[in-house]
């Protein structure tokens, strides 16, 4: 019997085995990704909150909005994978674009497995992104997840059928919750430099 190694097996065979994938998060008008999946033969259902009896081969969260328990976690039998704005192990939890400039701390982004730590599990795929102070937060935010769907279509073979070869994360970085967010910021619609300048004056003051 003839053993099929990963890297020598075509799409075409690839996408005629029809993995069951649950989308946790955005829906199909939020990320591309989610028709991607079904492009490539795969049996998605996209929800919004975690299922009672969740029979699939693979979950996926992108855009969800809750910390997955760590008793569901104990509860699935396969792997879940996180796609994250933020290259890992820096600003870990809320807001990270927000955190990198004002923290001056790397940009990119993170596929990553999910463990019972918020965004600590073994990382699958990152890339570093340069992203220009002078746009606005909002403008650096979907240029962040362009560049992590663009990362994730790239690598979609290796992240469905596995094996994976994972780093883990071994360095601290950092971690902010939604709270840590100055009060007096103006949003995302202002421009990053301008933005952060007035924030740390304030700071100081």
């Amino acid at each position: 019997m003839q053993v099929l190694n990963q890297n020598t097996i075509n799409e075409k065979y690839l996408t005629s085995i029809k993995k069951k994938i649950l989308f946790l998060g955005y829906n199909s008008q939020e990320t591309s990704l989610i028709n991607f999946l079904l492009e490539k033969g795969m049996l998605v259902h996209s929800s919004t909150v975690l299922p009672e009896n969740p029979k699939y081969d693979l979950i996926i969260s992108y855009g969800f909005r809750q910390i997955i328990p760590e008793k569901f976690l104990k509860s699935v039998n396969y792997k879940i994978v996180n796609l994250h704005i933020s290259y890992l192990p820096y600003n870990k939890g809320a807001h990270p674009i927000f955190w990198s400039f004002y923290d001056n701390s790397p940009k990119g982004v993170s596929i990553h497995q999910v463990n019972e730590k918020l965004d600590c599990g073994d990382i699958l795929y990152q890339e570093i992104v340069n992203l220009n102070e002078l746009e606005t937060f909002r403008k650096a935010y979907y240029r962040l997840r362009d560049k992590l769907e663009k990362l994730f279509k790239k690598n979609f073979q290796n992240i469905i059928f596995e094996p994976w070869m994972t780093i883990p994360q071994n360095v601290k970085g950092t971690f902010h919750r939604k709270s840590d967010l100055p009060k007096g910021f103006l949003g995302w619609d202002t421009q990053i430099k301008t933005e952060i300048q007035r924030l740390k004056q304030m700071e100081n003051k």
